[in-house]
Protein backbone atom coordinates (compact mmCIF):
# COMPACT_ATOMS: atom_id res chain seq x y z
CA UNK A 1 0.00 0.00 0.00
CA UNK A 2 3.02 2.32 0.30
CA UNK A 3 4.14 1.79 -3.30
CA UNK A 4 4.09 4.85 -5.55
CA UNK A 5 2.91 5.42 -9.11
CA UNK A 6 5.39 3.89 -11.58
CA UNK A 7 5.89 3.27 -15.29
CA UNK A 8 2.63 3.50 -17.31
CA UNK A 9 0.77 5.01 -14.34
CA UNK A 10 1.85 8.40 -15.69
CA UNK A 11 0.10 7.73 -19.00
CA UNK A 12 -3.14 6.26 -17.69
CA UNK A 13 -3.52 7.99 -14.30
CA UNK A 14 -1.27 10.84 -13.16
CA UNK A 15 -0.98 12.41 -16.60
CA UNK A 16 -4.51 11.60 -17.76
CA UNK A 17 -6.65 14.71 -17.29
CA UNK A 18 -9.76 12.91 -18.61
CA UNK A 19 -10.18 10.84 -15.44
CA UNK A 20 -10.33 13.95 -13.25
CA UNK A 21 -13.98 14.68 -13.99
CA UNK A 22 -16.83 12.17 -13.69
CA UNK A 23 -18.64 14.20 -16.35
CA UNK A 24 -16.16 12.74 -18.88
CA UNK A 25 -17.37 9.15 -18.34
CA UNK A 26 -19.65 9.09 -21.44
CA UNK A 27 -16.64 10.13 -23.54
CA UNK A 28 -14.69 7.06 -22.40
CA UNK A 29 -17.08 4.95 -24.49
CA UNK A 30 -16.52 6.98 -27.67
CA UNK A 31 -12.75 6.76 -28.01
CA UNK A 32 -9.75 4.81 -26.81
CA UNK A 33 -6.67 5.60 -24.73
CA UNK A 34 -3.22 4.61 -26.02
CA UNK A 35 -4.89 2.48 -28.72
CA UNK A 36 -6.83 0.53 -26.08
CA UNK A 37 -10.61 0.47 -25.79
CA UNK A 38 -11.34 -0.23 -22.13
CA UNK A 39 -14.04 2.27 -21.15
CA UNK A 40 -15.09 0.52 -17.92
CA UNK A 41 -11.49 0.44 -16.71
CA UNK A 42 -11.12 4.16 -17.43
CA UNK A 43 -14.42 4.77 -15.62
CA UNK A 44 -13.00 2.99 -12.58
CA UNK A 45 -9.91 5.23 -12.78
CA UNK A 46 -12.19 8.27 -12.71
CA UNK A 47 -14.22 6.92 -9.79
CA UNK A 48 -11.02 6.27 -7.83
CA UNK A 49 -9.69 9.73 -8.63
CA UNK A 50 -12.89 11.20 -7.21
CA UNK A 51 -12.10 9.93 -3.70
CA UNK A 52 -8.30 9.53 -3.86
CA UNK A 53 -7.12 12.28 -6.25
CA UNK A 54 -3.45 11.41 -6.93
CA UNK A 55 -2.84 9.52 -3.69
CA UNK A 56 -1.73 6.01 -4.77
CA UNK A 57 -3.24 4.46 -1.64
CA UNK A 58 -6.80 4.71 -3.01
CA UNK A 59 -5.76 3.05 -6.27
CA UNK A 60 -4.02 0.24 -4.36
CA UNK A 61 -7.15 -0.34 -2.27
CA UNK A 62 -9.28 -0.58 -5.41
CA UNK A 63 -6.84 -2.89 -7.18
CA UNK A 64 -6.32 -5.19 -4.21
CA UNK A 65 -10.09 -5.42 -3.76
CA UNK A 66 -10.44 -6.52 -7.38
CA UNK A 67 -7.73 -9.13 -6.82
CA UNK A 68 -9.44 -10.45 -3.67
CA UNK A 69 -12.79 -10.70 -5.46
CA UNK A 70 -11.16 -12.61 -8.32
CA UNK A 71 -9.62 -15.09 -5.87
CA UNK A 72 -13.08 -15.60 -4.31
CA UNK A 73 -14.66 -16.26 -7.71
CA UNK A 74 -11.90 -18.73 -8.56
CA UNK A 75 -12.58 -20.52 -5.25
CA UNK A 76 -16.29 -20.69 -6.14
CA UNK A 77 -15.45 -22.06 -9.61
CA UNK A 78 -13.14 -24.72 -8.17
CA UNK A 79 -15.74 -25.75 -5.58
CA UNK A 80 -18.39 -25.90 -8.32
CA UNK A 81 -16.25 -28.04 -10.63
CA UNK A 82 -14.71 -30.44 -8.09
CA UNK A 83 -17.40 -30.42 -5.38
CA UNK A 84 -14.78 -30.16 -2.64
CA UNK A 85 -14.37 -26.97 -0.58
CA UNK A 86 -10.96 -28.11 0.81
CA UNK A 87 -9.67 -28.80 -2.72
CA UNK A 88 -11.02 -25.42 -3.87
CA UNK A 89 -9.38 -23.72 -0.88
CA UNK A 90 -5.91 -25.03 -1.64
CA UNK A 91 -6.24 -24.35 -5.36
CA UNK A 92 -7.37 -20.75 -4.75
CA UNK A 93 -4.72 -20.20 -2.05
CA UNK A 94 -1.88 -21.19 -4.39
CA UNK A 95 -3.31 -18.77 -6.97
CA UNK A 96 -3.67 -15.93 -4.46
CA UNK A 97 -0.06 -16.19 -3.27
CA UNK A 98 1.78 -16.94 -6.51
CA UNK A 99 4.76 -14.54 -6.76
CA UNK A 100 4.44 -14.18 -10.54
CA UNK A 101 1.24 -12.20 -9.89
CA UNK A 102 3.12 -9.44 -8.06
CA UNK A 103 3.45 -7.27 -11.17
CA UNK A 104 -0.24 -7.60 -11.99
CA UNK A 105 -1.39 -6.86 -8.43
CA UNK A 106 1.19 -4.25 -7.34
CA UNK A 107 1.58 -2.24 -10.56
CA UNK A 108 -1.43 0.08 -10.38
CA UNK A 109 -2.20 0.37 -14.10
CA UNK A 110 -1.98 -3.40 -14.46
CA UNK A 111 -4.05 -4.01 -11.34
CA UNK A 112 -7.02 -2.21 -12.89
CA UNK A 113 -6.98 -4.77 -15.71
CA UNK A 114 -8.12 -7.26 -13.06
CA UNK A 115 -11.58 -5.67 -13.42
CA UNK A 116 -11.88 -7.46 -16.76
CA UNK A 117 -10.45 -10.68 -15.34
CA UNK A 118 -12.92 -10.62 -12.44
CA UNK A 119 -15.86 -10.06 -14.79
CA UNK A 120 -14.97 -12.69 -17.40
CA UNK A 121 -14.10 -15.27 -14.73
CA UNK A 122 -17.50 -14.55 -13.16
CA UNK A 123 -19.12 -14.98 -16.59
CA UNK A 124 -17.45 -18.36 -17.05
CA UNK A 125 -18.38 -19.44 -13.50
CA UNK A 126 -22.04 -18.57 -14.18
CA UNK A 127 -21.89 -20.69 -17.34
CA UNK A 128 -20.52 -23.67 -15.38
CA UNK A 129 -23.28 -23.17 -12.80
CA UNK A 130 -25.84 -23.12 -15.63
CA UNK A 131 -24.41 -26.35 -17.08
CA UNK A 132 -24.56 -28.10 -13.72
CA UNK A 133 -27.92 -26.77 -12.53
CA UNK A 134 -29.67 -25.53 -15.67
CA UNK A 135 -31.88 -22.46 -15.56
CA UNK A 136 -31.92 -19.29 -17.64
CA UNK A 137 -30.84 -16.84 -14.92
CA UNK A 138 -27.20 -17.98 -14.55
CA UNK A 139 -26.93 -18.21 -18.35
CA UNK A 140 -28.26 -14.65 -18.80
CA UNK A 141 -25.94 -13.44 -16.03
CA UNK A 142 -23.03 -15.09 -17.83
CA UNK A 143 -23.81 -13.25 -21.07
CA UNK A 144 -24.23 -9.90 -19.30
CA UNK A 145 -20.97 -10.30 -17.37
CA UNK A 146 -19.17 -11.31 -20.57
CA UNK A 147 -20.31 -8.11 -22.31
CA UNK A 148 -19.16 -5.98 -19.35
CA UNK A 149 -15.84 -7.83 -19.23
CA UNK A 150 -15.12 -7.00 -22.88
CA UNK A 151 -15.63 -3.30 -22.10
CA UNK A 152 -13.05 -3.65 -19.34
CA UNK A 153 -10.32 -5.61 -21.14
CA UNK A 154 -10.19 -7.25 -24.56
CA UNK A 155 -8.68 -10.47 -23.19
CA UNK A 156 -12.20 -11.35 -22.02
CA UNK A 157 -12.52 -12.73 -25.55
CA UNK A 158 -11.26 -16.04 -24.09
CA UNK A 159 -14.72 -16.86 -22.66
CA UNK A 160 -16.24 -18.45 -25.82
CA UNK A 161 -13.33 -20.88 -26.36
CA UNK A 162 -13.28 -21.65 -22.63
CA UNK A 163 -16.93 -22.70 -22.54
CA UNK A 164 -16.32 -24.97 -25.53
CA UNK A 165 -13.27 -26.48 -23.82
CA UNK A 166 -15.32 -27.02 -20.66
CA UNK A 167 -18.16 -28.69 -22.54
CA UNK A 168 -15.75 -31.09 -24.27
CA UNK A 169 -13.84 -31.97 -21.09
CA UNK A 170 -15.35 -31.54 -17.64
CA UNK A 171 -18.80 -30.80 -19.03
CA UNK A 172 -19.11 -34.26 -20.58
CA UNK A 173 -20.23 -35.65 -17.22
CA UNK A 174 -23.04 -33.16 -16.89
CA UNK A 175 -26.26 -32.68 -18.78
CA UNK A 176 -26.55 -32.68 -22.53
CA UNK A 177 -24.60 -29.91 -24.23
CA UNK A 178 -26.75 -27.40 -26.10
CA UNK A 179 -24.28 -26.05 -28.61
CA UNK A 180 -26.67 -23.36 -29.78
CA UNK A 181 -26.03 -21.78 -26.37
CA UNK A 182 -22.50 -20.95 -27.58
CA UNK A 183 -23.77 -18.67 -30.35
CA UNK A 184 -24.73 -15.61 -28.22
CA UNK A 185 -21.18 -15.44 -26.84
CA UNK A 186 -19.75 -15.24 -30.34
CA UNK A 187 -22.34 -12.66 -31.37
CA UNK A 188 -21.43 -10.49 -28.37
CA UNK A 189 -17.75 -10.90 -29.20
CA UNK A 190 -18.32 -9.95 -32.85
CA UNK A 191 -20.31 -6.86 -31.82
CA UNK A 192 -17.55 -5.83 -29.42
CA UNK A 193 -14.82 -6.29 -32.05
CA UNK A 194 -16.80 -4.16 -34.51
CA UNK A 195 -17.29 -1.47 -31.86
CA UNK A 196 -13.64 -1.54 -30.79
CA UNK A 197 -12.37 -1.39 -34.37
CA UNK A 198 -14.70 1.53 -35.10
CA UNK A 199 -13.58 3.47 -32.02
CA UNK A 200 -9.85 2.85 -32.48
CA UNK A 201 -9.70 2.64 -36.26
CA UNK A 202 -7.51 -0.48 -36.01
CA UNK A 203 -7.56 -4.10 -34.89
CA UNK A 204 -4.07 -4.48 -33.47
CA UNK A 205 -2.83 -2.01 -30.85
CA UNK A 206 0.22 -1.03 -32.91
CA UNK A 207 -1.75 -0.52 -36.13
CA UNK A 208 -0.88 -1.89 -39.54
CA UNK A 209 -1.82 -5.48 -40.38
CA UNK A 210 -4.30 -6.97 -37.90
CA UNK A 211 -2.35 -10.22 -37.88
CA UNK A 212 1.33 -11.00 -37.45
CA UNK A 213 2.95 -11.00 -40.93
CA UNK A 214 5.26 -13.86 -39.89
CA UNK A 215 3.00 -16.43 -38.17
CA UNK A 216 5.60 -19.21 -38.38
CA UNK A 217 8.32 -17.10 -36.82
CA UNK A 218 5.86 -15.92 -34.20
CA UNK A 219 4.87 -19.52 -33.39
CA UNK A 220 8.53 -20.42 -32.90
CA UNK A 221 9.40 -17.47 -30.66
CA UNK A 222 6.19 -17.82 -28.63
CA UNK A 223 7.05 -21.50 -28.09
CA UNK A 224 10.13 -20.28 -26.22
CA UNK A 225 8.07 -17.64 -24.37
CA UNK A 226 5.49 -20.22 -23.25
CA UNK A 227 8.30 -22.45 -22.01
CA UNK A 228 9.55 -19.53 -19.91
CA UNK A 229 6.01 -18.93 -18.64
CA UNK A 230 5.66 -22.56 -17.55
CA UNK A 231 9.03 -22.38 -15.81
CA UNK A 232 7.94 -19.25 -13.91
CA UNK A 233 4.79 -21.02 -12.75
CA UNK A 234 6.85 -23.81 -11.21
CA UNK A 235 9.93 -21.79 -10.21
CA UNK A 236 8.95 -18.08 -9.96
CA UNK A 237 12.46 -16.64 -9.77
CA UNK A 238 13.98 -14.37 -10.91
CA UNK A 239 11.08 -12.01 -11.59
CA UNK A 240 11.78 -8.89 -13.67
CA UNK A 241 9.71 -5.97 -14.92
CA UNK A 242 10.70 -6.43 -18.56
CA UNK A 243 11.47 -9.53 -20.60
CA UNK A 244 13.20 -8.22 -23.72
CA UNK A 245 12.31 -10.85 -26.30
CA UNK A 246 13.07 -10.20 -29.96
CA UNK A 247 11.11 -11.61 -32.87
CA UNK A 248 12.83 -14.73 -34.23
CA UNK A 249 13.79 -14.97 -37.90
CA UNK A 250 14.82 -18.00 -39.93
CA UNK A 251 16.98 -19.98 -39.46
CA UNK A 252 15.46 -20.43 -36.01
CA UNK A 253 17.58 -21.46 -33.00
CA UNK A 254 17.36 -25.17 -32.18
CA UNK A 255 16.12 -24.59 -28.62
CA UNK A 256 13.22 -22.47 -29.87
CA UNK A 257 12.27 -25.16 -32.37
CA UNK A 258 12.33 -27.81 -29.62
CA UNK A 259 10.18 -25.58 -27.37
CA UNK A 260 7.64 -24.93 -30.14
CA UNK A 261 7.37 -28.63 -31.00
CA UNK A 262 7.06 -29.53 -27.30
CA UNK A 263 4.27 -27.00 -26.77
CA UNK A 264 2.40 -28.30 -29.83
CA UNK A 265 2.76 -31.87 -28.49
CA UNK A 266 1.45 -30.80 -25.04
CA UNK A 267 -1.65 -29.20 -26.55
CA UNK A 268 -2.25 -32.26 -28.73
CA UNK A 269 -1.93 -34.58 -25.73
CA UNK A 270 -4.38 -32.44 -23.74
CA UNK A 271 -6.95 -32.63 -26.54
CA UNK A 272 -6.49 -36.40 -26.95
CA UNK A 273 -6.94 -37.03 -23.20
CA UNK A 274 -10.21 -35.07 -22.95
CA UNK A 275 -12.26 -38.23 -22.35
CA UNK A 276 -9.94 -40.20 -20.08
CA UNK A 277 -8.51 -37.36 -17.97
CA UNK A 278 -10.90 -34.43 -18.46
CA UNK A 279 -9.65 -32.49 -15.42
CA UNK A 280 -6.01 -32.58 -16.65
CA UNK A 281 -7.08 -31.81 -20.20
CA UNK A 282 -9.18 -28.86 -19.04
CA UNK A 283 -6.36 -27.41 -16.90
CA UNK A 284 -3.82 -27.51 -19.74
CA UNK A 285 -6.22 -26.20 -22.37
CA UNK A 286 -7.31 -23.46 -19.93
CA UNK A 287 -3.72 -22.21 -19.83
CA UNK A 288 -3.34 -22.05 -23.60
CA UNK A 289 -6.78 -20.54 -24.19
CA UNK A 290 -6.33 -17.80 -21.59
CA UNK A 291 -2.76 -16.92 -22.62
CA UNK A 292 -3.70 -16.84 -26.33
CA UNK A 293 -4.58 -13.09 -26.54
CA UNK A 294 -0.99 -12.33 -25.51
CA UNK A 295 0.75 -14.63 -27.97
CA UNK A 296 1.30 -11.81 -30.50
CA UNK A 297 -0.63 -13.39 -33.38
CA UNK A 298 -2.45 -10.06 -33.27
CA UNK A 299 0.60 -7.82 -32.69
CA UNK A 300 0.68 -5.95 -29.38
CA UNK A 301 4.28 -4.71 -29.36
CA UNK A 302 5.13 -6.76 -26.25
CA UNK A 303 6.10 -10.42 -26.52
CA UNK A 304 6.33 -11.35 -22.84
CA UNK A 305 5.21 -9.91 -19.50
CA UNK A 306 4.66 -11.52 -16.11
CA UNK A 307 1.26 -9.79 -15.76
CA UNK A 308 0.04 -11.87 -18.72
CA UNK A 309 0.32 -14.97 -16.49
CA UNK A 310 -2.28 -13.82 -13.96
CA UNK A 311 -5.34 -15.79 -15.14
CA UNK A 312 -3.48 -18.48 -17.15
CA UNK A 313 -1.76 -19.50 -13.89
CA UNK A 314 -5.13 -20.75 -12.59
CA UNK A 315 -4.09 -23.94 -14.42
CA UNK A 316 -2.10 -24.74 -11.26
CA UNK A 317 -5.25 -24.26 -9.17
CA UNK A 318 -7.16 -26.79 -11.27
CA UNK A 319 -4.29 -29.28 -11.10
CA UNK A 320 -3.92 -28.85 -7.31
CA UNK A 321 -7.65 -29.32 -6.76
CA UNK A 322 -7.79 -32.36 -9.07
CA UNK A 323 -4.83 -33.99 -7.34
CA UNK A 324 -6.23 -33.22 -3.89
CA UNK A 325 -9.53 -35.03 -4.49
CA UNK A 326 -7.79 -37.98 -6.16
CA UNK A 327 -5.64 -38.76 -3.11
CA UNK A 328 -6.65 -41.25 -0.45
CA UNK A 329 -7.73 -40.12 2.98
CA UNK A 330 -5.69 -42.71 4.93
CA UNK A 331 -2.35 -44.45 4.63
CA UNK A 332 -0.95 -47.60 6.17
CA UNK A 333 2.25 -49.32 7.17
CA UNK A 334 4.93 -50.60 4.86
CA UNK A 335 8.26 -52.20 5.71
CA UNK A 336 7.92 -51.20 9.35
CA UNK A 337 7.53 -47.51 8.55
CA UNK A 338 4.41 -45.56 9.25
CA UNK A 339 2.93 -43.94 6.14
CA UNK A 340 1.14 -40.67 6.95
CA UNK A 341 -2.34 -40.02 5.56
CA UNK A 342 -1.84 -39.02 1.92
CA UNK A 343 -3.99 -35.90 1.93
CA UNK A 344 -2.30 -34.67 5.08
CA UNK A 345 1.12 -35.03 3.46
CA UNK A 346 -0.08 -33.24 0.33
CA UNK A 347 -1.63 -30.50 2.47
CA UNK A 348 1.65 -30.10 4.33
CA UNK A 349 3.52 -29.71 1.02
CA UNK A 350 0.98 -27.14 -0.18
CA UNK A 351 1.31 -25.19 3.09
CA UNK A 352 5.10 -25.09 2.66
CA UNK A 353 4.78 -23.96 -0.95
CA UNK A 354 2.26 -21.28 0.06
CA UNK A 355 4.64 -20.01 2.76
CA UNK A 356 7.53 -19.84 0.28
CA UNK A 357 5.34 -18.05 -2.24
CA UNK A 358 4.27 -15.51 0.39
CA UNK A 359 7.93 -14.79 1.26
CA UNK A 360 8.77 -14.23 -2.41
CA UNK A 361 5.78 -11.92 -2.80
CA UNK A 362 7.04 -9.72 0.07
CA UNK A 363 10.50 -9.56 -1.52
CA UNK A 364 9.19 -8.85 -5.01
CA UNK A 365 6.68 -6.26 -3.84
CA UNK A 366 9.51 -4.02 -2.58
CA UNK A 367 10.93 -3.84 -6.10
CA UNK A 368 7.85 -1.89 -7.17
CA UNK A 369 8.11 0.75 -4.43
CA UNK A 370 8.94 3.61 -6.81
CA UNK A 371 10.29 4.26 -10.29
CA UNK A 372 13.95 4.49 -9.25
CA UNK A 373 13.79 1.29 -7.20
CA UNK A 374 11.98 -0.59 -9.96
CA UNK A 375 14.55 0.09 -12.67
CA UNK A 376 17.58 -0.21 -10.39
CA UNK A 377 16.35 -3.65 -9.25
CA UNK A 378 15.50 -4.65 -12.82
CA UNK A 379 19.04 -3.79 -13.92
CA UNK A 380 20.46 -5.95 -11.11
CA UNK A 381 18.20 -8.87 -12.03
CA UNK A 382 18.73 -8.42 -15.78
CA UNK A 383 22.14 -6.77 -16.37
CA UNK A 384 21.71 -6.81 -20.14
CA UNK A 385 18.40 -4.94 -20.10
CA UNK A 386 18.18 -2.06 -22.57
CA UNK A 387 14.86 -0.80 -21.19
CA UNK A 388 16.05 -0.83 -17.56
CA UNK A 389 19.10 1.27 -18.48
CA UNK A 390 17.03 3.71 -20.48
CA UNK A 391 14.37 4.16 -17.80
CA UNK A 392 16.85 4.30 -14.92
CA UNK A 393 18.79 6.92 -16.87
CA UNK A 394 15.62 8.99 -17.22
CA UNK A 395 15.01 8.77 -13.45
CA UNK A 396 18.61 9.79 -12.72
CA UNK A 397 18.12 12.82 -14.95
CA UNK A 398 15.02 13.87 -13.01
CA UNK A 399 17.00 14.14 -9.77
CA UNK A 400 19.85 16.05 -11.41
CA UNK A 401 22.36 13.22 -11.77
CA UNK A 402 23.09 14.13 -15.36
CA UNK A 403 26.46 12.35 -15.66
CA UNK A 404 25.06 9.03 -14.36
CA UNK A 405 21.97 9.48 -16.51
CA UNK A 406 23.88 10.01 -19.75
CA UNK A 407 26.26 7.15 -18.94
CA UNK A 408 23.28 4.79 -18.74
CA UNK A 409 21.90 6.13 -22.03
CA UNK A 410 25.25 5.48 -23.76
CA UNK A 411 25.36 1.94 -22.33
CA UNK A 412 21.84 1.35 -23.68
CA UNK A 413 22.85 2.65 -27.11
CA UNK A 414 25.78 0.20 -27.23
CA UNK A 415 23.41 -2.66 -26.36
CA UNK A 416 20.95 -1.80 -29.14
CA UNK A 417 22.03 0.91 -31.55
CA UNK A 418 18.99 0.56 -33.77
CA UNK A 419 16.35 1.01 -31.06
CA UNK A 420 16.53 4.80 -30.89
CA UNK A 421 14.88 5.26 -27.49
CA UNK A 422 18.11 5.91 -25.61
CA UNK A 423 19.31 8.27 -28.36
CA UNK A 424 16.08 10.22 -27.98
CA UNK A 425 16.48 10.47 -24.20
CA UNK A 426 20.12 11.51 -24.60
CA UNK A 427 19.10 14.16 -27.13
CA UNK A 428 16.63 15.66 -24.67
CA UNK A 429 19.31 15.65 -21.96
CA UNK A 430 21.65 17.54 -24.27
CA UNK A 431 18.93 20.07 -25.11
CA UNK A 432 18.11 20.63 -21.43
CA UNK A 433 21.79 21.21 -20.58
CA UNK A 434 22.43 23.53 -23.53
CA UNK A 435 24.63 21.21 -25.62
CA UNK A 436 22.77 22.01 -28.78
CA UNK A 437 25.33 20.84 -31.35
CA UNK A 438 25.50 17.35 -29.83
CA UNK A 439 21.70 17.31 -29.66
CA UNK A 440 21.51 18.35 -33.32
CA UNK A 441 23.83 15.53 -34.36
CA UNK A 442 21.88 12.88 -32.44
CA UNK A 443 18.53 14.14 -33.75
CA UNK A 444 19.80 13.98 -37.33
CA UNK A 445 20.83 10.35 -36.77
CA UNK A 446 17.22 9.49 -35.84
CA UNK A 447 15.60 10.95 -38.96
CA UNK A 448 15.85 7.54 -40.68
CA UNK A 449 14.25 5.75 -37.72
CA UNK A 450 10.50 5.43 -38.48
CA UNK A 451 9.64 5.14 -34.79
CA UNK A 452 11.41 8.35 -33.74
CA UNK A 453 11.48 10.43 -36.93
CA UNK A 454 8.59 12.59 -35.77
CA UNK A 455 10.15 13.30 -32.37
CA UNK A 456 13.54 13.94 -34.00
CA UNK A 457 12.02 16.66 -36.21
CA UNK A 458 10.36 18.18 -33.16
CA UNK A 459 13.69 18.25 -31.35
CA UNK A 460 15.43 19.82 -34.35
CA UNK A 461 12.81 22.60 -34.34
CA UNK A 462 13.36 23.09 -30.58
CA UNK A 463 17.14 23.30 -31.12
CA UNK A 464 16.62 25.89 -33.88
CA UNK A 465 14.38 27.95 -31.58
CA UNK A 466 16.94 27.80 -28.75
CA UNK A 467 19.56 29.09 -31.19
CA UNK A 468 17.24 32.00 -32.01
CA UNK A 469 16.47 30.73 -35.52
CA UNK A 470 12.70 31.05 -35.19
CA UNK A 471 12.02 31.04 -38.93
CA UNK A 472 13.67 27.64 -39.37
CA UNK A 473 11.79 26.29 -36.36
CA UNK A 474 8.51 27.65 -37.72
CA UNK A 475 9.10 26.04 -41.12
CA UNK A 476 9.85 22.63 -39.61
CA UNK A 477 6.75 22.76 -37.40
CA UNK A 478 4.51 23.99 -40.22
CA UNK A 479 5.63 21.04 -42.38
CA UNK A 480 5.05 18.64 -39.49
CA UNK A 481 1.52 19.94 -38.94
CA UNK A 482 0.74 19.54 -42.64
CA UNK A 483 1.59 15.84 -42.31
CA UNK A 484 0.27 15.37 -38.76
CA UNK A 485 -2.36 18.04 -38.02
CA UNK A 486 -3.20 16.42 -34.68
CA UNK A 487 0.35 16.31 -33.32
CA UNK A 488 -0.14 17.80 -29.85
CA UNK A 489 3.55 18.50 -29.27
CA UNK A 490 3.90 20.25 -32.64
CA UNK A 491 0.81 22.38 -31.99
CA UNK A 492 2.13 23.55 -28.62
CA UNK A 493 5.58 24.34 -30.01
CA UNK A 494 4.12 26.11 -33.06
CA UNK A 495 2.06 28.40 -30.86
CA UNK A 496 5.19 29.26 -28.84
CA UNK A 497 7.25 30.01 -31.97
CA UNK A 498 4.57 32.27 -33.44
CA UNK A 499 4.15 34.09 -30.14
CA UNK A 500 7.92 34.55 -29.79
CA UNK A 501 7.94 36.26 -33.19
CA UNK A 502 4.82 38.31 -32.27
CA UNK A 503 3.04 36.88 -35.29
CA UNK A 504 -0.75 36.90 -35.52
CA UNK A 505 -2.56 33.58 -35.27
CA UNK A 506 -0.52 32.20 -32.37
CA UNK A 507 -3.80 31.46 -30.55
CA UNK A 508 -5.10 29.01 -33.20
CA UNK A 509 -2.73 26.09 -32.41
CA UNK A 510 -3.57 26.33 -28.70
CA UNK A 511 -7.30 26.37 -29.38
CA UNK A 512 -6.95 23.28 -31.59
CA UNK A 513 -4.77 21.62 -28.96
CA UNK A 514 -7.44 22.16 -26.32
CA UNK A 515 -10.14 20.75 -28.61
CA UNK A 516 -8.02 17.65 -29.27
CA UNK A 517 -7.04 16.93 -25.67
CA UNK A 518 -9.72 18.59 -23.55
CA UNK A 519 -6.92 19.60 -21.17
CA UNK A 520 -6.62 22.90 -19.31
CA UNK A 521 -2.92 23.40 -20.15
CA UNK A 522 -3.50 24.91 -23.64
CA UNK A 523 -6.08 27.27 -22.11
CA UNK A 524 -3.55 28.20 -19.43
CA UNK A 525 -0.92 28.96 -22.11
CA UNK A 526 -3.46 31.03 -24.05
CA UNK A 527 -4.38 33.08 -20.95
CA UNK A 528 -0.71 33.58 -20.10
CA UNK A 529 -0.02 34.77 -23.66
CA UNK A 530 -2.77 37.39 -23.44
CA UNK A 531 -1.42 38.49 -20.06
CA UNK A 532 2.07 39.01 -21.50
CA UNK A 533 0.61 40.94 -24.44
CA UNK A 534 -1.23 43.26 -22.04
CA UNK A 535 -4.67 42.10 -23.16
CA UNK A 536 -5.89 41.74 -19.57
CA UNK A 537 -9.58 41.44 -20.37
CA UNK A 538 -8.94 38.47 -22.70
CA UNK A 539 -6.57 36.92 -20.14
CA UNK A 540 -9.28 37.05 -17.46
CA UNK A 541 -11.92 35.57 -19.78
CA UNK A 542 -9.69 32.70 -20.89
CA UNK A 543 -8.41 32.04 -17.36
CA UNK A 544 -11.99 31.80 -16.10
CA UNK A 545 -12.73 29.29 -18.87
CA UNK A 546 -9.75 27.22 -17.78
CA UNK A 547 -10.85 27.33 -14.15
CA UNK A 548 -14.19 25.86 -15.16
CA UNK A 549 -12.17 22.82 -16.31
CA UNK A 550 -9.74 22.73 -13.40
CA UNK A 551 -11.08 24.80 -10.47
CA UNK A 552 -7.95 24.16 -8.39
CA UNK A 553 -5.45 25.25 -11.06
CA UNK A 554 -3.18 27.68 -9.15
CA UNK A 555 -1.52 29.07 -12.31
CA UNK A 556 -4.85 30.04 -13.86
CA UNK A 557 -5.96 31.66 -10.59
CA UNK A 558 -2.74 33.66 -10.50
CA UNK A 559 -3.16 34.78 -14.14
CA UNK A 560 -6.72 35.96 -13.47
CA UNK A 561 -5.72 37.79 -10.28
CA UNK A 562 -2.71 39.44 -11.95
CA UNK A 563 -4.81 40.58 -14.94
CA UNK A 564 -7.50 42.02 -12.63
CA UNK A 565 -4.85 43.84 -10.61
CA UNK A 566 -3.45 45.41 -13.78
CA UNK A 567 -6.92 46.48 -14.89
CA UNK A 568 -7.64 47.93 -11.45
CA UNK A 569 -4.35 49.82 -11.50
CA UNK A 570 -5.06 51.17 -14.98
CA UNK A 571 -8.51 52.33 -13.86
CA UNK A 572 -6.96 54.25 -10.95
Amino acid sequence: FGNQFVWDDEVFITGNSEIRELANIPDFFTHGTQNLYRPLRTTLYAATFRFSQLNPLGYHITGKTLNALTVCVLYALLALIFGSPPAAFWGALIFSLHPVHTEKVTFITSTYDILGDFLWLSAFTCYVFYRKNNGDRPYAASLALFALALLSAENAAVVPPLIIIYDFTLGRNGQKTHRYRWLPYFLILAAYMALRTHMLGMVSRIGGSPFNPDPIGNFVIMGGVITDYLRLLVLPWPLVAVHEIKQAVAPYPAMLMVSAVGIAALVTAAVMSAKKRPEISFAILWFFAVISPNLNFIPSGNLMAERYLYMPSAMLSFLVAALFISLKEVGGKKAGFRVAPTKKVFTMYLAIIASLFLSLVFIRNRDWHDEMTLWARTLIQSPGSYIARMNLGAEMGKIGKIHESEKLFWEAIKLDTGNGGAQMNLTESYINTGRLEEAQELSASLLDNPRFKHKARLNISTIAAKKGNYKEAEKILANLLEEFPDSTKALGNYAYILFAQKKPGWEAPLIRLHRLTGQAKPVQDLAEGYLRMGNFRAAIRIADMGLSLEPQNATLKNIAETARAHMSQAAK
